[in-house]
């Protein structure tokens, strides 16, 4: 009995090490996946002319409640939003995007990197989904992004 629990204390952990080197982009998508269901969001895509835009979803529907669009800051991704979506969710209809050219989207033409630009693909991805009214949280350098959506 002793040298069964050894035997899978050492296995066990020799495995998973592994599994993570043989197969670090299956771990990490389980790994997300274990992260976000418990916040209630979904993982989703929509094509548009500049490339793939990946997202996050969940909560109430827009037609329940108000849409909450979290924009995460340069060199980021989506999923550094779901602690806060998972406070979010119950109450809220909250998208987590990767911005275009950032996290599992594609890279992009230097230019589009430009906050012009960045701004201008937000806004073609918005209104892709037809999300005509949001809040938005954001840091870092795409809050400058975020406060001129959100006026208008």
């Amino acid at each position: 009995m002793k040298r069964t629990v050894v035997a899978i204390c050492i296995v066990i952990p020799i495995m998973v090490i592994i599994t993570w080197f043989a197969l670090p982009q299956k771990v990490y998508a389980v790994l997300l996946t274990i992260k976000n269901v418990p916040a209630g969001l979904t993982t989703k895509s929509i094509d548009l002319p500049f490339g793939r835009v990946h997202y996050l979803e969940g909560g109430r529907t827009r037609h329940e409640a108000e849409t909450v669009v979290l924009l995460h800051g340069v060199f980021a991704r989506k999923e550094h939003w779901v602690d806060l979506a998972r406070e979010l969710t119950p109450h809220f209809h909250v998208i987590a995007f990767d911005l275009p050219g950032f996290g599992d989207n594609d890279p992009l033409s230097p230019d589009h990197y430009l906050l012009k630009n960045q701004a201008q693909n937000l806004r073609s991805v918005l209104a892709s989904l037809g999300i005509t009214k949001a809040h938005f949280g954001a840091n870092s350098m795409v809050a400058k992004i975020a406060g001129p959506l959100a006026i208008k």
